[in-house]
């Protein structure tokens, strides 16, 4: 029988990872709220808030994910 090696990742690297997708469903949410708002100029700077609270929190990801490949203990 094939033999399984599992590599433990470090704990602080878990950890942030619910906080990344609680950043993406906030940036979510914000881009939502300023699809309802009735005023343009909120609208604009809610959408633009949303918005780059998402790509900070897939950059936030994306970085997690290398980190997971790259701190292994």
């Amino acid at each position: 029988m094939a033999e399984i090696t599992i590599q433990k990742t470090r704990k602080r690297i878990k950890a942030q990872q619910p906080f990344a997708l609680a950043t993406l469903g906030l940036g979510a949410g914000l881009c939502i709220m300023a699809a309802q708002s009735g005023k343009s100029t909120e609208e604009n700077v809610m959408m633009l808030n949303g918005v780059l609270t998402i790509m900070g929190a897939v950059v936030w990801l994306g970085g997690l994910r290398i980190a997971k490949w790259w701190f292994h203990d």
